[in-house]
Protein backbone atom coordinates (compact mmCIF):
# COMPACT_ATOMS: atom_id res chain seq x y z
CA UNK A 1 0.00 0.00 0.00
CA UNK A 2 1.08 3.58 -0.62
CA UNK A 3 1.59 5.73 2.45
CA UNK A 4 -1.31 7.46 4.17
CA UNK A 5 -1.89 10.96 2.84
CA UNK A 6 -0.59 10.16 -0.65
CA UNK A 7 -2.99 11.23 -3.38
CA UNK A 8 -2.99 11.81 -7.15
CA UNK A 9 -1.47 15.30 -6.81
CA UNK A 10 1.37 14.28 -4.46
CA UNK A 11 4.81 15.16 -5.98
CA UNK A 12 6.32 11.94 -7.30
CA UNK A 13 9.42 12.02 -5.08
CA UNK A 14 7.30 11.51 -1.94
CA UNK A 15 6.02 8.09 -2.97
CA UNK A 16 7.47 5.12 -1.14
CA UNK A 17 10.66 3.87 -2.78
CA UNK A 18 11.27 6.98 -4.90
CA UNK A 19 12.94 9.98 -3.24
CA UNK A 20 14.67 13.01 -4.83
CA UNK A 21 17.04 11.19 -7.28
CA UNK A 22 14.44 8.83 -8.67
CA UNK A 23 11.91 11.66 -8.61
CA UNK A 24 14.16 13.80 -10.83
CA UNK A 25 14.61 10.90 -13.28
CA UNK A 26 10.84 10.33 -13.44
CA UNK A 27 10.16 14.04 -13.91
CA UNK A 28 12.49 13.98 -16.94
CA UNK A 29 9.94 11.72 -18.72
CA UNK A 30 6.91 13.72 -17.63
CA UNK A 31 5.97 11.88 -14.41
CA UNK A 32 5.71 14.73 -11.91
CA UNK A 33 2.87 13.59 -9.67
CA UNK A 34 1.71 10.30 -8.21
CA UNK A 35 -1.30 10.20 -10.53
CA UNK A 36 0.97 10.33 -13.60
CA UNK A 37 2.22 6.83 -12.75
CA UNK A 38 -1.19 5.37 -13.60
CA UNK A 39 -0.72 6.38 -17.24
CA UNK A 40 2.82 5.02 -17.62
CA UNK A 41 1.68 1.98 -19.59
CA UNK A 42 3.68 -1.20 -20.25
CA UNK A 43 5.24 -1.29 -23.73
CA UNK A 44 4.52 -5.01 -24.01
CA UNK A 45 3.42 -8.05 -22.04
CA UNK A 46 4.97 -11.46 -21.64
CA UNK A 47 2.62 -14.40 -21.18
CA UNK A 48 2.14 -17.93 -22.44
CA UNK A 49 0.59 -16.68 -25.69
CA UNK A 50 3.60 -14.60 -26.73
CA UNK A 51 6.46 -16.97 -25.86
CA UNK A 52 8.12 -19.36 -28.33
CA UNK A 53 9.98 -22.45 -27.08
CA UNK A 54 13.55 -22.79 -28.32
CA UNK A 55 12.72 -26.26 -29.68
CA UNK A 56 10.12 -24.62 -31.99
CA UNK A 57 12.40 -21.94 -33.44
CA UNK A 58 12.89 -21.45 -37.17
CA UNK A 59 15.40 -19.26 -38.98
CA UNK A 60 14.25 -15.65 -39.55
CA UNK A 61 11.39 -15.94 -36.99
CA UNK A 62 10.77 -12.83 -34.85
CA UNK A 63 10.34 -14.30 -31.38
CA UNK A 64 10.03 -13.77 -27.65
CA UNK A 65 11.92 -16.35 -25.58
CA UNK A 66 11.92 -16.69 -21.79
CA UNK A 67 14.64 -18.73 -20.12
CA UNK A 68 17.61 -18.66 -17.77
CA UNK A 69 21.20 -17.55 -18.30
CA UNK A 70 23.48 -20.60 -18.47
CA UNK A 71 26.81 -18.97 -19.32
CA UNK A 72 28.30 -15.76 -20.65
CA UNK A 73 31.57 -14.17 -21.56
CA UNK A 74 33.59 -12.09 -23.99
CA UNK A 75 34.97 -14.03 -26.95
CA UNK A 76 37.77 -12.96 -29.23
CA UNK A 77 38.06 -13.77 -32.90
CA UNK A 78 38.01 -11.73 -36.04
CA UNK A 79 35.72 -9.45 -34.06
CA UNK A 80 35.37 -9.17 -30.30
CA UNK A 81 31.91 -10.11 -29.04
CA UNK A 82 29.92 -10.81 -25.89
CA UNK A 83 28.05 -14.11 -25.93
CA UNK A 84 25.19 -15.16 -23.65
CA UNK A 85 23.74 -18.68 -23.60
CA UNK A 86 20.07 -19.02 -22.57
CA UNK A 87 18.11 -22.25 -22.03
CA UNK A 88 14.39 -22.74 -21.50
CA UNK A 89 14.14 -26.47 -20.80
CA UNK A 90 13.61 -27.33 -24.48
CA UNK A 91 16.94 -26.15 -25.89
CA UNK A 92 19.67 -23.51 -25.96
CA UNK A 93 20.12 -20.25 -27.87
CA UNK A 94 23.06 -17.86 -28.16
CA UNK A 95 22.67 -14.10 -27.83
CA UNK A 96 25.55 -12.11 -29.33
CA UNK A 97 26.56 -8.47 -29.01
CA UNK A 98 29.33 -6.92 -31.10
CA UNK A 99 28.67 -3.38 -29.85
CA UNK A 100 28.10 -2.02 -26.35
CA UNK A 101 29.97 -4.97 -24.81
CA UNK A 102 31.03 -3.06 -21.71
CA UNK A 103 27.41 -2.18 -20.99
CA UNK A 104 25.74 -5.55 -21.58
CA UNK A 105 28.32 -7.77 -19.87
CA UNK A 106 27.52 -6.16 -16.52
CA UNK A 107 23.76 -6.66 -16.87
CA UNK A 108 23.55 -10.45 -16.45
CA UNK A 109 24.13 -13.14 -13.84
CA UNK A 110 24.06 -16.90 -14.21
CA UNK A 111 20.68 -18.54 -13.43
CA UNK A 112 18.96 -15.19 -13.98
CA UNK A 113 15.54 -15.27 -15.65
CA UNK A 114 15.47 -13.26 -18.86
CA UNK A 115 13.12 -12.45 -21.73
CA UNK A 116 14.78 -11.91 -25.11
CA UNK A 117 13.30 -10.58 -28.35
CA UNK A 118 14.72 -10.64 -31.84
CA UNK A 119 15.21 -12.32 -35.20
CA UNK A 120 16.50 -15.89 -35.14
CA UNK A 121 19.60 -16.72 -37.14
CA UNK A 122 21.86 -19.75 -37.27
CA UNK A 123 25.59 -19.53 -36.56
CA UNK A 124 27.77 -22.62 -36.20
CA UNK A 125 24.73 -24.93 -36.21
CA UNK A 126 23.24 -23.09 -33.23
CA UNK A 127 20.27 -20.75 -33.02
CA UNK A 128 21.53 -17.21 -32.49
CA UNK A 129 20.02 -13.75 -32.02
CA UNK A 130 22.38 -10.85 -32.71
CA UNK A 131 21.85 -7.74 -30.56
CA UNK A 132 18.53 -8.90 -29.08
CA UNK A 133 16.32 -6.68 -26.99
CA UNK A 134 16.04 -8.07 -23.49
CA UNK A 135 14.32 -7.64 -20.16
CA UNK A 136 15.56 -9.04 -16.87
CA UNK A 137 12.79 -10.82 -14.99
CA UNK A 138 12.42 -10.99 -11.23
CA UNK A 139 12.30 -14.12 -9.15
CA UNK A 140 9.19 -16.18 -9.88
CA UNK A 141 8.30 -14.09 -12.94
CA UNK A 142 8.56 -16.82 -15.58
CA UNK A 143 5.03 -16.87 -17.06
CA UNK A 144 5.54 -20.40 -18.39
CA UNK A 145 5.77 -21.59 -14.79
CA UNK A 146 3.30 -19.20 -13.13
CA UNK A 147 0.78 -18.47 -15.90
CA UNK A 148 1.05 -14.79 -14.98
CA UNK A 149 0.92 -11.85 -17.41
CA UNK A 150 4.14 -9.87 -16.89
CA UNK A 151 4.08 -6.15 -17.82
CA UNK A 152 7.29 -4.83 -19.39
CA UNK A 153 7.81 -1.08 -18.93
CA UNK A 154 9.82 1.30 -21.12
CA UNK A 155 12.94 2.76 -19.55
CA UNK A 156 15.60 5.32 -20.38
CA UNK A 157 19.28 5.66 -19.45
CA UNK A 158 18.33 8.20 -16.74
CA UNK A 159 15.84 5.75 -15.23
CA UNK A 160 18.24 2.81 -15.39
CA UNK A 161 20.90 4.82 -13.54
CA UNK A 162 18.55 4.97 -10.53
CA UNK A 163 17.51 1.31 -10.91
CA UNK A 164 14.16 2.07 -12.50
CA UNK A 165 14.30 -0.45 -15.30
CA UNK A 166 11.14 -2.46 -16.03
CA UNK A 167 11.46 -4.40 -12.77
CA UNK A 168 12.05 -1.24 -10.74
CA UNK A 169 8.99 0.45 -12.26
CA UNK A 170 6.91 -2.65 -11.59
CA UNK A 171 7.78 -2.58 -7.89
CA UNK A 172 6.86 1.11 -7.58
CA UNK A 173 3.56 0.59 -9.40
CA UNK A 174 2.66 -2.52 -7.43
CA UNK A 175 2.73 -0.45 -4.24
CA UNK A 176 0.78 2.45 -5.71
CA UNK A 177 -1.67 1.26 -8.37
CA UNK A 178 -4.57 0.18 -6.17
CA UNK A 179 -4.74 3.11 -3.69
CA UNK A 180 -4.19 5.67 -6.46
CA UNK A 181 -6.66 4.19 -8.94
CA UNK A 182 -9.37 4.16 -6.23
CA UNK A 183 -9.14 7.97 -6.09
CA UNK A 184 -9.91 8.43 -9.79
CA UNK A 185 -13.15 9.96 -10.97
CA UNK A 186 -14.36 8.37 -14.20
CA UNK A 187 -14.80 11.14 -16.77
CA UNK A 188 -17.36 9.18 -18.82
CA UNK A 189 -21.00 9.14 -17.63
CA UNK A 190 -22.28 5.81 -16.31
CA UNK A 191 -24.85 5.73 -19.13
CA UNK A 192 -22.06 5.85 -21.76
CA UNK A 193 -20.02 3.19 -19.93
CA UNK A 194 -23.05 0.90 -19.82
CA UNK A 195 -24.12 1.57 -23.41
CA UNK A 196 -20.62 1.01 -24.84
CA UNK A 197 -19.98 -1.94 -22.49
CA UNK A 198 -16.81 -0.36 -21.17
CA UNK A 199 -14.75 -1.27 -18.12
CA UNK A 200 -14.65 1.33 -15.32
CA UNK A 201 -11.55 3.55 -15.68
CA UNK A 202 -10.05 2.66 -12.28
CA UNK A 203 -10.40 -1.08 -12.98
CA UNK A 204 -9.02 -0.64 -16.52
CA UNK A 205 -5.88 1.02 -15.18
CA UNK A 206 -5.38 -1.73 -12.60
CA UNK A 207 -5.75 -4.40 -15.29
CA UNK A 208 -3.47 -2.56 -17.73
CA UNK A 209 -0.64 -2.78 -15.20
CA UNK A 210 -1.34 -6.04 -13.37
CA UNK A 211 -3.93 -8.08 -15.21
CA UNK A 212 -5.70 -11.07 -13.69
CA UNK A 213 -6.28 -12.77 -17.05
CA UNK A 214 -6.18 -12.27 -20.82
CA UNK A 215 -9.85 -11.34 -21.22
CA UNK A 216 -9.72 -8.62 -18.60
CA UNK A 217 -6.54 -7.25 -20.16
CA UNK A 218 -8.25 -7.01 -23.55
CA UNK A 219 -11.20 -5.17 -21.99
CA UNK A 220 -8.83 -2.78 -20.20
CA UNK A 221 -6.89 -2.02 -23.38
CA UNK A 222 -10.16 -1.42 -25.24
CA UNK A 223 -11.27 1.09 -22.57
CA UNK A 224 -7.97 2.99 -22.72
CA UNK A 225 -8.07 3.07 -26.53
CA UNK A 226 -11.67 4.27 -26.46
CA UNK A 227 -10.71 7.17 -24.18
CA UNK A 228 -7.65 8.12 -26.21
CA UNK A 229 -9.52 8.22 -29.48
CA UNK A 230 -12.47 10.07 -27.97
CA UNK A 231 -10.34 12.79 -26.37
CA UNK A 232 -8.08 13.21 -29.37
CA UNK A 233 -10.98 13.65 -31.73
CA UNK A 234 -12.38 16.18 -29.25
CA UNK A 235 -9.02 17.95 -28.89
CA UNK A 236 -8.46 18.15 -32.64
CA UNK A 237 -11.97 19.49 -33.17
CA UNK A 238 -11.44 22.22 -30.54
CA UNK A 239 -8.05 23.17 -32.00
CA UNK A 240 -9.38 23.32 -35.53
CA UNK A 241 -12.17 25.58 -34.34
CA UNK A 242 -9.79 27.86 -32.44
CA UNK A 243 -7.47 27.99 -35.46
CA UNK A 244 -10.32 29.33 -37.58
CA UNK A 245 -10.73 32.20 -35.14
CA UNK A 246 -7.21 33.57 -35.18
CA UNK A 247 -4.14 31.31 -35.30
CA UNK A 248 -2.28 31.64 -38.58
CA UNK A 249 -0.07 28.75 -39.60
CA UNK A 250 2.40 28.18 -42.42
CA UNK A 251 0.86 27.60 -45.83
CA UNK A 252 2.81 24.92 -47.69
CA UNK A 253 1.11 25.33 -51.06
CA UNK A 254 3.76 23.41 -53.02
CA UNK A 255 5.11 19.94 -52.31
CA UNK A 256 8.54 20.81 -53.72
CA UNK A 257 11.41 18.90 -55.29
CA UNK A 258 12.39 17.00 -52.12
CA UNK A 259 8.91 15.50 -51.83
CA UNK A 260 9.01 14.55 -55.51
CA UNK A 261 12.47 12.96 -55.20
CA UNK A 262 11.46 10.95 -52.15
CA UNK A 263 8.16 9.85 -53.67
CA UNK A 264 9.82 8.71 -56.89
CA UNK A 265 12.66 6.90 -55.10
CA UNK A 266 10.46 4.78 -52.85
CA UNK A 267 11.33 1.08 -53.33
CA UNK A 268 7.63 0.21 -53.26
CA UNK A 269 4.34 1.70 -54.42
CA UNK A 270 2.10 3.36 -51.88
CA UNK A 271 -1.24 1.70 -51.22
CA UNK A 272 -4.44 3.49 -52.20
CA UNK A 273 -5.09 4.22 -48.51
CA UNK A 274 -1.64 5.81 -48.13
CA UNK A 275 -2.12 7.91 -51.27
CA UNK A 276 -5.55 9.03 -50.08
CA UNK A 277 -4.42 10.10 -46.61
CA UNK A 278 -1.32 11.80 -48.04
CA UNK A 279 -3.56 13.83 -50.35
CA UNK A 280 -5.66 14.92 -47.35
CA UNK A 281 -2.55 15.88 -45.38
CA UNK A 282 -1.22 17.95 -48.30
CA UNK A 283 -4.55 19.80 -48.53
CA UNK A 284 -4.45 20.55 -44.78
CA UNK A 285 -0.85 21.79 -44.98
CA UNK A 286 -1.75 24.20 -47.76
CA UNK A 287 -4.40 25.89 -45.61
CA UNK A 288 -4.00 29.11 -43.66
CA UNK A 289 -4.77 27.37 -40.35
CA UNK A 290 -2.19 25.06 -38.69
CA UNK A 291 -2.86 21.40 -39.47
CA UNK A 292 -4.08 19.20 -36.63
CA UNK A 293 -4.51 15.70 -38.04
CA UNK A 294 -4.78 12.24 -36.46
CA UNK A 295 -3.30 9.42 -38.57
CA UNK A 296 -4.63 6.10 -37.34
CA UNK A 297 -3.53 2.67 -38.55
CA UNK A 298 -2.38 -0.73 -37.35
CA UNK A 299 1.30 -1.44 -36.73
CA UNK A 300 2.91 -2.10 -40.13
CA UNK A 301 0.22 -0.23 -42.09
CA UNK A 302 2.71 2.31 -43.47
CA UNK A 303 2.10 5.37 -41.29
CA UNK A 304 5.82 6.16 -41.04
CA UNK A 305 6.45 6.58 -44.77
CA UNK A 306 3.39 8.86 -45.00
CA UNK A 307 4.77 10.95 -42.12
CA UNK A 308 8.22 11.20 -43.76
CA UNK A 309 6.69 12.24 -47.08
CA UNK A 310 4.66 14.92 -45.27
CA UNK A 311 7.77 16.03 -43.34
CA UNK A 312 9.66 16.51 -46.62
CA UNK A 313 7.29 19.30 -47.70
CA UNK A 314 8.32 21.84 -44.99
CA UNK A 315 11.99 20.79 -45.30
CA UNK A 316 11.84 21.50 -49.03
CA UNK A 317 10.53 24.99 -48.18
CA UNK A 318 13.36 25.80 -45.77
CA UNK A 319 11.69 24.70 -42.53
CA UNK A 320 12.60 21.96 -40.06
CA UNK A 321 10.53 18.86 -39.32
CA UNK A 322 10.57 16.79 -36.12
CA UNK A 323 9.41 13.32 -35.12
CA UNK A 324 8.87 12.56 -31.43
CA UNK A 325 8.65 8.89 -30.40
CA UNK A 326 7.92 7.49 -26.92
CA UNK A 327 10.95 5.17 -26.64
CA UNK A 328 14.56 5.14 -27.76
CA UNK A 329 13.90 1.94 -29.71
CA UNK A 330 11.09 3.56 -31.75
CA UNK A 331 13.17 6.71 -32.20
CA UNK A 332 16.05 4.60 -33.54
CA UNK A 333 13.68 2.86 -35.97
CA UNK A 334 12.40 6.20 -37.28
CA UNK A 335 15.97 7.50 -37.58
CA UNK A 336 17.17 4.46 -39.56
CA UNK A 337 14.11 4.59 -41.84
CA UNK A 338 14.62 8.30 -42.50
CA UNK A 339 18.35 7.91 -43.24
CA UNK A 340 17.59 5.05 -45.62
CA UNK A 341 14.73 6.76 -47.46
CA UNK A 342 16.41 10.18 -47.72
CA UNK A 343 19.75 8.69 -48.81
CA UNK A 344 21.75 10.93 -51.19
CA UNK A 345 19.19 13.76 -50.96
CA UNK A 346 21.44 16.12 -49.01
CA UNK A 347 19.46 16.11 -45.75
CA UNK A 348 21.02 16.52 -42.34
CA UNK A 349 19.12 14.11 -40.07
CA UNK A 350 19.88 14.04 -36.34
CA UNK A 351 18.62 12.00 -33.42
CA UNK A 352 18.29 13.38 -29.87
CA UNK A 353 17.74 10.87 -27.08
CA UNK A 354 18.71 10.44 -23.43
CA UNK A 355 22.11 9.04 -22.52
CA UNK A 356 24.11 10.92 -25.18
CA UNK A 357 27.43 12.38 -24.04
CA UNK A 358 27.62 16.12 -23.34
CA UNK A 359 29.95 16.76 -26.28
CA UNK A 360 27.77 14.74 -28.69
CA UNK A 361 24.61 16.44 -27.40
CA UNK A 362 26.14 19.92 -27.84
CA UNK A 363 27.06 19.22 -31.47
CA UNK A 364 23.55 18.01 -32.22
CA UNK A 365 21.89 20.94 -30.42
CA UNK A 366 24.05 23.41 -32.36
CA UNK A 367 22.93 21.81 -35.63
CA UNK A 368 19.28 22.10 -34.56
CA UNK A 369 19.47 25.71 -33.37
CA UNK A 370 21.46 26.87 -36.41
CA UNK A 371 19.08 25.23 -38.87
CA UNK A 372 21.79 22.92 -40.21
CA UNK A 373 19.66 19.94 -39.13
CA UNK A 374 16.61 19.53 -41.36
CA UNK A 375 14.92 16.51 -39.76
CA UNK A 376 15.15 16.06 -35.99
CA UNK A 377 14.10 12.72 -34.51
CA UNK A 378 14.01 11.86 -30.83
CA UNK A 379 12.20 10.93 -27.66
CA UNK A 380 10.75 13.22 -24.99
CA UNK A 381 14.30 14.69 -24.95
CA UNK A 382 13.07 16.98 -27.75
CA UNK A 383 10.97 18.95 -25.25
CA UNK A 384 13.93 19.86 -23.04
CA UNK A 385 14.61 23.61 -22.77
CA UNK A 386 18.08 23.14 -24.25
CA UNK A 387 16.56 21.97 -27.55
CA UNK A 388 15.97 25.15 -29.57
CA UNK A 389 14.78 24.86 -33.15
CA UNK A 390 15.70 27.37 -35.82
CA UNK A 391 12.53 27.16 -37.91
CA UNK A 392 10.25 24.29 -36.92
CA UNK A 393 7.32 23.91 -39.30
CA UNK A 394 6.10 20.34 -38.90
CA UNK A 395 5.86 17.85 -36.01
CA UNK A 396 4.94 14.18 -36.02
CA UNK A 397 4.02 12.72 -32.63
CA UNK A 398 4.17 8.92 -32.72
CA UNK A 399 2.13 6.72 -30.37
CA UNK A 400 0.69 9.85 -28.78
CA UNK A 401 -1.00 7.94 -25.95
CA UNK A 402 2.40 7.40 -24.33
CA UNK A 403 2.98 11.15 -23.89
CA UNK A 404 1.34 13.31 -21.27
CA UNK A 405 -0.69 16.36 -22.30
CA UNK A 406 2.06 18.68 -21.05
CA UNK A 407 4.73 16.87 -23.09
CA UNK A 408 2.69 17.20 -26.27
CA UNK A 409 2.06 20.88 -25.57
CA UNK A 410 5.77 21.54 -24.96
CA UNK A 411 6.91 20.15 -28.32
CA UNK A 412 4.22 22.22 -30.07
CA UNK A 413 5.63 25.40 -28.48
CA UNK A 414 8.98 24.79 -30.16
CA UNK A 415 7.68 26.26 -33.41
CA UNK A 416 5.37 29.10 -34.41
CA UNK A 417 2.05 27.36 -35.07
CA UNK A 418 3.64 24.31 -36.76
CA UNK A 419 1.56 21.66 -38.52
CA UNK A 420 0.90 18.65 -36.28
CA UNK A 421 0.50 15.03 -37.39
CA UNK A 422 -0.42 12.60 -34.60
CA UNK A 423 0.14 8.91 -35.33
CA UNK A 424 -1.72 6.24 -33.39
CA UNK A 425 -2.12 2.48 -33.64
CA UNK A 426 -5.24 2.54 -31.45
Amino acid sequence: MAEAGIDLSTPIQYLKGIGPKRGAALESIGIQYAGDLLYYYPRRYIDRRTITSISELKKDDLVTIVGEVVSMGVERGRKRRFKLIVEDGTGYISCVWFNGIKYVQNRFKEDQSIAIYGKVGIFGNQFTIVHPEFDLLGKGQNPLKTGAIIPIYPSTEELKKVKLDSNGMMKILKNSIYPLSKQLHDHLPKEVIAKEKLMELSEALRQIHFSDDEKLLEQAIYRIKYDELFFYQLLLAVRKQSAKTGRIGIQFTRTGQLFKSLFESLPFELTNSQKSVLKEIRKDMAKREPMQRLLQGDVGSGKTVVALLAASIPIGSGYQSAIMAPTEILSEQHYKNAVKLFKNMGLNIVQIIGGQSKSERKKLLDKVSSGEANLIIGTHALIYKEVVFDKLGFITIDEQHRFGVEQRAEIMKKGVNPDILIMSAT
